[in-house]
């Protein structure tokens, strides 16, 4: 039976041959062949996400399939099913700040206009409330204000 469930983990390694994770399959293969079949599974499935490769179908359902058999939490893979370009999972606790503030830019959150505020750009907090609601800029200067003594006891753009 564990014989079975390596055979399909081995499959799933082999069937990335061809694409551009190739030359890493050697290492993969290896921590396969001395007994570290979740690490092997861990890796390909970062090589994965980092050269954003597509996955097909069948190499989705292996993936999901095989991953509970060697202790792999199949959301760690919860990228696989989408199409590449990926999406950046990490957390914002492993970004930069310059990270953390352009993915607030690409998509603001109310918590996000507050922190912007308090990190002295109000004009960009207030532009990046109106674009989310609609407001009118009075509405926006008052709501980003509230938003700004949420993050912290005062607006520092004042």
């Amino acid at each position: 039976m564990f014989r079975r469930k390596q055979k399909r983990l081995k499959s799933l390694m082999l069937s990335f041959g061809d694409s551009d994770i190739a030359d890493r399959l050697p290492e993969h293969l290896d921590m396969f062949a001395n007994g570290e079949w979740g690490l092997a599974l861990e890796m390909l499935s970062s090589d994965i996400y980092e050269l954003d490769v597509p996955v097909s179908p069948e190499q989705e359902r292996l993936f999901r399939e095989v991953s509970p058999q060697f202790n792999v939490p199949v959301e760690s893979h919860a990228f696989i099913g989408r199409s590449p370009p990926y999406p950046d999972l990490r957390t914002t606790e492993q970004m930069s700040d310059d990270e953390r503030a352009e993915q607030a830019r690409a998509h603001p959150s109310f918590e996000s206009v507050g922190q912007r505020a308090n990190l002295g750009s109000g004009v960009e907090a207030i532009r990046m409330y109106r674009a989310m609601t609609g407001a009118d800029l009075r509405s926006a200067k008052e709501a980003v204000d509230r938003l700004a003594e949420d993050a912290t006891e005062t607006p520092s753009y004042k």
